[in-house]
């Protein structure tokens, strides 16, 4: 039961952590990061729908590391770290995913867009290695 909590609630948190940490971003001005999901529900006006997008998107990358990648990355030992690395990890693919599947999208500026989405997800990576620890699956 624990490994089906764990990403639950881990993923939770983890999401709001990195809509928390974008929000901060966009309203500060530093960095323009915005969410690929937030930018296909644009044309609906639906922020709330954005967020449950945003939401189970959390909760896929949740399970994948729930399953996968906690024994790919148990070389870092540090549980935060572990999740850093798999954050940074998800903002490079979901970034070369985002500028080859859009030819279209207008940014401001690459780098900050760049910078600020891996501060993001490194974010949700550290959240969610702190609520999915390997030290207590190996006990």
């Amino acid at each position: 039961m624990k490994k089906i909590q764990e990403p639950i609630i881990g993923g939770f948190f983890a999401t709001l952590a990195l809509l928390f940490v974008s929000f901060i971003e966009n309203i500060s001005g530093s960095f323009n990061y915005i969410s690929p999901i937030f930018l296909s529900s644009i044309a609906d006006d639906s922020i709330l729908g954005a967020f449950f997008l945003q939401l189970i998107a959390g909760w896929i990358f949740a399970f994948i590391y729930s399953l996968f990648f906690i024994k790919i990355l148990s070389w870092a030992k540090n549980d935060w770290i572990r999740g850093l690395i798999y954050g940074i990890v998800i903002a490079i693919l979901m970034e070369i995913g985002l500028y080859i599947a859009v030819d279209n999208i207008i940014l401001p500026n690459l780098i900050l867009d760049t910078i600020g989405m891996l501060i993001a997800y490194g974010i949700f990576g550290i959240v969610l290695g702190a609520f999915i620890p390997l030290s207590k699956r190996e006990k």
